[in-house]
This record gives C-alpha cells, structure tokens and sequence, in this order.
C-alpha cells in the first residue's frame, strides 16, 4: 500500500470511525495502518540504501589510481571520479596525495588478476612484444578467519571500551537487600602506526613496461595486506611491531604443552577442547589456525579403522581450519595453534583503519640518476580486548 493511501485511511479511522463504531476496533485499525505505513517506510529506506550501495559501487568502478598517481607526481588536483571518490570518504576539504582504499580494490572481485609487478630495476625480456607481468605471490590474510574486525576510523586516537565486570544478581529472601556492586570498565586507547611500502623506479623502465597502472594496483593491496596480516597473527610486540596473537605479551591462555607425539584422537578434538559454555558452545564454534607442518601433520594422521585424517575431521566438525604462512613454524617438535571461540567472540580483536593510503613520489632525490621513489604509506593498529575468545593448543609432530 502506498504511504499516501495509508496517510488517507489513517485520517479516515482518526476523523470518521470512532464515531460510528467502538473504540477497540478503532484503535485495531490505527495500529494496522500504522504497521502497514511503518512497513512501506521501511522498504522505502532499504531501497534507497540499495541505491545509494549501487551508485557508491559505480563511481568506484570508474576512478583509477594512475590519476592519483599523477597528482602525486605533478601536483595537479585530481577531478572528475577521483575527485567525487575522494570528497565521499574523506570529505570536501579532504588534502590532496590522499587515496581512498578503494581505489586499490581490483575491477571484479571474483577475478584473479594477473597483472603484478615485476623487478623494474632489469629490463631484461621487457621489449615490444611484452607479455601479460606475473604477479607476486602473497600469503592469504589470516586475520579476519580469526576474528579480527577492521573499522575505519577519523583522525585522532582511536579508543575501544570494554566492560570486563560489573553486577552478580543473585536470589534473595523476602525482604533482603541486594547491595549494588561496582562495574568495570577499561578503555584501550590505539594509536596509529605506519605501515610504509616503497618503490623505486627508473625514468626509462617507466616508460616501456605496459601495465604499470595494474601492477601497482594489485602489488600494493598485496604487500600491504600481507604485512599487516603477519603482525596481526605473529607479531612481536617490539615498538613498533604489534603484539599479535601468539606472542607472550597477548596473554592469551595455553593449553598443555604434549608430552609426546600426538596421535589421530589428540589433534580431533583440538575444536572440542576449546568448548568452554560461554564463548564456544560447540565444536562447530571453534575455528583453528594451524602453521604450515601443523596441517600437514593432521592431514597424515588417520583412525585406526580408516577414514578421514584429522583435518578433515576438523573441517567438518569444526567452524573452520586454515593454514597460516606467518604462524610460528614448528619449534622443540611443537606447534601451536590459535583457536578463535567465535560463538561470542565477535569484536574481541580489532586492527583499526585510518582511512586512505597516502601515495608521495619524489622525482628530486634521485634525479641525477633518474630515479623515482614512489612511496606508500598507510596507518593501523591493532589490540585484542577480549582474550577469552582466544585460545592457543599445542600438537607435537614428532617422537
């Protein structure tokens, strides 16, 4: 029902109704109105946000960051798409070098670029006949399989309150008093850290390898996710390094360290054993980060009866497992693995984004070599407020 014809039965009921008929039908109908006008506002709003989603999308299809690359390079301000891009995230009076985010995301998604960077410092094999470059290869971020949320934020510190404590109700007799109890709550306060991706380019190479553009696009999304991705889960804590999940000073509670090789029964129950009623209620509530040779060693390890290996075992009776090239490799014939507890667990890390990647290009310091630094620098951080959603076990892999 349109919001006007609903404006007109509602004026209807208000003026003509009551007079004819009893005040509880009267009101039946004033609320069904309601609901239905409230009903059409609300399709009316998530329309709009639909279209609001789909022409942010548009404009960010058309920006390229070869513009902002010239901005950077001539001092030029950046118009059209880019401008509109730019004044959207940031704001009208947003400064310039200033690149959103969004302008390193490739064109499709789902597509799997190919167009990386190459050593531009040898020309070799770099002729007119030029090939499609062959992209680096990065480790897949592990960060947000562990929880990790990653908001944007303004200028200025970044604080995030956590209630650690507070009230215990309890049962009490007739006429008892319930004495109010104090809470607790803490703030951790993050400031931002430079994370800094660099390039130096030679004014000849820059002008006869194709594919510049794209190349820059997918090598720094890579190489900067990659790096915040290795602090995050391995981090050590030493400034300015972050404390990530398995460094000591994360104060993440361990399990036993094995006495002697794990067996097929010891690795299944990894999911099980972080069950803990409040965080993890299940197994299907627990995902499980392994190392490299700590997959590998649950993938050999079988039943006596045959059947799954335990990471099958684990894939399917668990949240989810995943290899991590950044955990810790196996040490003292240990590995550890980091179990989030995501029943509850949501929010209990989070690695702040202050908005934008800022692109500076000298073209002086190297001039008398013909040289260009193009350098890339962003700003993160990152805490775990809650490390009871968090929980490390060891597999020993060997006798």
């Amino acid at each position: 029902m349109p919001l006007q014809w609903a404006a007109r039965l509602l004026r209807y009921v208000a003026l003509d109704r009551p007079r004819r008929m009893g005040r509880s039908t009267s009101g039946a109908i004033q609320y069904r109105v309601a609901v239905i006008a409230e009903s059409e506002e609300t399709e009316r709003r998530a329309a709009d946000d639909d279209a609001q989603s789909v022409e942010y999308r548009q404009l960010v299809d058309r920006v390229e960051l070869g513009a902002y690359l010239i901005e950077a390079a001539t001092g030029r301000p950046v118009d059209g798409a880019e401008q509109e891009l730019r004044a959207e995230v940031f704001g009208d009076d947003a400064r310039q070098n200033l690149v959103p985010w969004e302008a390193l995301l490739p064109w499709d998604e789902d597509e799997d670029r190919a167009d990386s960077p190459v050593n531009i410092g040898s020309t070799s094999g770099i002729g007119v006949n030029q090939q499609t470059i062959l992209a680096r290869v990065f480790a897949d971020t592990a960060a947000m399989f562990a929880g990790v949320t990653m908001p944007n934020v303004g200028i200025g510190a970044s604080s995030y309150p956590v209630f650690e404590d507070g009230a215990t109700a309890e049962l009490t007799a007739k006429g008892t008093a319930k004495d109010a109890e104090a809470a607790t709550i803490t703030a951790k306060v993050l400031n931002p850290t430079r994370l800094t991706a660099r390039y130096v380019l030679r004014v000849e190479d820059a002008n006869r390898l194709m594919g510049l553009e794209e190349s820059l696009r997918a090598d720094l999304r890579g190489t900067l996710g990659e790096q915040l991705d290795k602090q995050i889960i391995a981090g050590d804590g030493t400034s300015p390094n972050f404390a990530g999940f398995f460094d000591d000073g994360a104060s993440i509670s361990s399990a036993t360290t094995p006495s002697a090789q794990s067996k097929y029964e010891d690795v299944a129950v990894l999911a099980v054993n972080a069950i803990d009623g409040k965080y993890c209620r299940s197994a299907m509530g627990a995902r499980l980060l392994f190392n490299v040779s700590g997959i590998q060693r649950a993938s050999a390890l079988f039943p006596t009866n045959g059947g799954y290996s335990a990471a099958d075992y684990l894939a399917e009776h668990s949240g989810g497992i995943m290899a991590s090239a950044h955990a810790p490799v196996k040490a003292s014939k240990k590995s550890k693995i980091l179990t989030y507890r995501m029943d509850r667990g949501a929010g209990s890390a989070v690695c702040p984004v202050w908005q934008g990647l800022e692109i500076i290009r000298d073209q002086y310091s190297g001039a008398m070599r013909g040289e260009i630094a193009l350098t890339a620098i962003a700003l993160h951080s990152f805490a775990i407020l809650r490390t009871d959603a968090y929980y490390i076990q060891e597999i020993q892999e060997d006798a």
